[in-house]
Formats: C-alpha cells, structure tokens, sequence
C-alpha cells in the first residue's frame, strides 16, 4: 500500500488572547486620539490666541482687555474679545466722531473669531495647529462700526504663525455724530514665534478720512516696518520705522495744518541691565497759518536708562494712567543716564532755527530721590541758533523789530555772523542763557 504524506504550512499563527487585546487597545487608542485630538488642539489654540491678545493690549497703550468668551468644539471653537481704548487720544477721537462733546465712554474693539483646528488644518500647504478667522468691529458710543474685511491668522505646529489683516477700505456714516469716514485699503502682516517674544510687522494701512462739525481730518497712507523683541524685564525692544504719506487737519474756521511725508524711526536698545531709546522724526515739509513752507527733523535720545525700573514702570501703568510720584520715575535714571537732544532743526519760509542739548547726571541720585532732586543733579549744556526773521514769525509779531531787539538788549540772544545764537547751561538746578540765570520753578521735595 502506498504511504501518502500531506504537509500543511501556516504562515502565521492565530493571534493569542493577549495579542487580540493589545489590538484591541491600540484600535481604541486611535480611535480616542480621532475623536479627543481635536478638542485638545482647540484648547491649545485658545491658548496661543489668548496670549496674542494679551500681547496685543499690552503694546497698545491705553488697551485693557475687558471681557473674552471661549467656545470650545470638536473642530471648530469661536471666541469674542473687547479690547477697551482708554486713551484720552481714543476718547477725544470718539467725541469727534459721534459728536457727544462730554462723552466718557472709552470706544471698544470687538473681536470675534472663528478657530479651525481638528482634523489639522493645512497652513500655507503644510500641518498647522490651527487657523484663526476673526473680525473686527469698532464700539463708539452707541454707534458699532463693522470693519470691512478680516484677519486670518495661521498657527503651526510649533506654535508660531502669521497673522494677515486686509481690508478693502470703507466709507461709512456715524450716525449719532453725523460724522463721515473713509478708509482705503490696508494690508498688514505680523509675524510672531513660539512664545511671541518676538514680532515682525510690515504693511500698509489705508489713508483715513474725517469729515465731521469740527472740520476734516486726513492721514496716511501708512506704511509700518519693525521687528520687535520682548526683554525680560517687561518691555519690548528692536527697530521700527512709521511712515505716514500725509497728514492735514481743517478747521471749520479755515485755519489748518498740513505735514507731508512724515517718518518716524525708534530704537530701543537694552544691554545688560541698561537701555536706550532713540528716536527720529522728519516732515519733509509741513505749513501752518503762519508758516506756508517748513521742514522739521528731530533727532533725540535717553540713554543709560534702568532697565528694571523701565519694566516696573510699564506694570504699574492702569490704561493710560502713568505713576504720579516722583519716586517712581527716579528709579529709572543711573549715573550712566544722559539725554540728548542731538538736533531740532526747522526751516520755515527761509527762515532757520537749530537746537542742540545735552544733558546727564552729574551725580548719583538715591532711588527714594524726588523729581526736584534730579533736576538738581543734571548738568547740560546747549546751543540755539536761529536767523532774525524766525522769532518774531513765531510770536506772531513780525512788523516790531522791538521782539527781538529786546532780547538781544537783555542779553538772551547775541548777534553772530550765523544770526542770533544763545548759549544754554544747567546744573544744581539753575538754568544760564548767555550766562543769564534763569531759576527753574522746582517741585517741593
């Protein structure tokens, strides 16, 4: 009888009990990440968004943030943020608008956002933790004025991201204030890290037009360039430049004043446990009803400044409210602080004035010192030239020789080759021109 042999070959053996519920478990593993992933995303962006509004009210002086709603979904949450604009600048602005001469209340930014982040939204062609949709609208008085366009702000994955606002501008009626207001189109990018420590913006806002009972108000085109660095000691510090195309303001009277191509330029500089700020400003040309063509340029520093007590300062600020004690404000000086201001030169209608002054501490002041104390402990030294047609232009009196002759009799002003020149000197709280004492109404300690 013939032998027959079958052979049966399992290429892998039948899953045992606790490999099954290892399966089991990573399935449900996957499955609590598809369904748990989203939420949790959305938490996280509620914390980045949350600290970009922060970071948003704390560099805008005067911005408190007043109340934020956070609506937490699967895949998309919404939120609602008001930034309350404290500045007197911000009020005043809001009574010109609605034309409510004693109106107290602050006007409001009102952001409302829609958060896309689960499953994860593609940024720019890649993973990203979340996309931010938000829109803008101003709270003035009873008036709300919805700001055309939006921002759309994209998070990745390691927290950092691209906030874009364009709008295609505006025109628009306040209502209570009959007031009319035009916006050209704005695009404007910020950029920020991790921790949003630091940013970079650039962009161009649109010019702004206002027409209301008080006359007309024109500014911009705007463009802005800065990167900026958070310290930590509680300020921000880098390079931006601000320059605004125009700037007119009218008056129902007629009277008005014109600035053309104005830039703005700041540094602030920390090095250790120091900081200096430098500024610079420049109209290339600017008229007034007394002026009908002038130039201005502004070049100033303080330099040696604490940077702890900068910091300290900043903290201790409620809306645009500064420190009123003068204790406060003299911590901020050391023997390494001087102040210069390295040139103010202005030309108007052929006429001249320049001015340089630069001023330090000749001694170190305690930090319970009051104002009057520091101002006896600065010493400086300056000059002011100035052509003989400029003063009396200024003072309005340019028919009576007298204005500046008297001047000149007193000793304030001497005669130069290069015009009218006075020689300025400070120390121990006593101010000379051309060696003239003049006493400087000091603060009671």
């Amino acid at each position: 009888m013939a032998r027959v042999t079958i052979s049966i070959c399992v290429a892998s053996p039948l899953p045992e009990a606790s490999d099954l519920r290892r399966i089991i478990q990573l399935m449900l593993l996957a499955l609590a990440l598809v369904c748990i992933a989203p939420a949790a995303i959305g938490r996280l962006a509620e914390s980045r968004q949350q600290f970009l509004i922060d970071s948003l009210a704390e560099s805008v002086a005067g911005a408190n943030l007043v109340t934020d709603e956070y609506h937490i979904g699967w895949i998309t949450s919404r939120s609602v943020h008001r930034l309350r604009l404290d500045d007197p600048a911000y009020v005043d602005a809001a009574r010109e608008l609605t034309g409510i001469p004693n109106l107290e209340e602050s006007p409001e930014l009102i952001i409302r956002s829609r958060i896309a982040h689960g499953p994860w939204p593609l940024l720019q062609g890649r993973p990203g933790l979340a996309r931010v949709h938000s829109e803008i609208v101003l709270a003035v008085g009873q008036d709300e004025i919805e700001i055309p366009g939006d921002v759309i702000t994209d998070i990745g994955l390691d927290g950092s991201g691209l906030a874009v606002f364009r709008s295609p501008g505006m025109e628009t009626t306040v209502e209570s204030g009959s007031t009319f207001v035009r916006w050209h189109e704005t695009n404007l990018e910020i950029s920020f890290d991790r921790q949003v420590w630091n940013l970079g913006s650039r962009g161009i806002i649109g010019e702004l037009e206002l027409l209301g009972s008080n006359g007309e108000i024109r500014f911009g085109p705007t463009r802005i360039d800065g990167q900026s660095e958070y310290t930590p000691h509680g300020f921000w510090s880098g390079e931006s430049r601000l320059t605004v195309e125009g700037f007119s303001m009218t008056g129902v009277d007629g009277a008005s004043f014109l600035a053309e191509n104005i830039v703005l330029d700041l540094v602030v500089l920390p090095h250790e446990d120091l900081v200096d700020h430098r500024y610079e400003v420049t109209l290339d040309r600017f008229s007034t009803a007394r002026v009908e063509d002038g130039r201005l340029h502004v070049a100033a520093a303080a330099e040696g400044l604490d940077a702890a007590a900068l910091g300290r300062l900043l903290a201790m600020r409620t809306g645009a409210q500064w420190p009123g004690d003068g204790e406060s404000w003299a911590t901020l000086f050391t023997p390494a602080s001087r102040f210069q201001l390295r040139e103010l030169r202005m030309d108007a209608d052929g006429e001249r004035v320049r001015l340089e002054l630069e001023c330090h501490l000749g001694r170190a002041v305690a930090a319970e010192a009051g104002l009057a104390e520091l101002l006896r402990a600065l010493n400086g030294e300056g000059t002011v030239r100035l052509s003989e047609g400029l003063l009396p232009m200024m003072i309005g009196n340019g028919a009576d020789p007298a204005a500046v002759e008297s001047l000149v009799t007193i000793g304030y002003l001497r005669r130069t080759e290069e015009g009218l020149v006075s020689d300025l000197r400070l120390g121990g709280g006593l101010l000379t021109i051309n060696g003239l004492p003049v006493p400087l109404p000091l603060p009671a300690d």
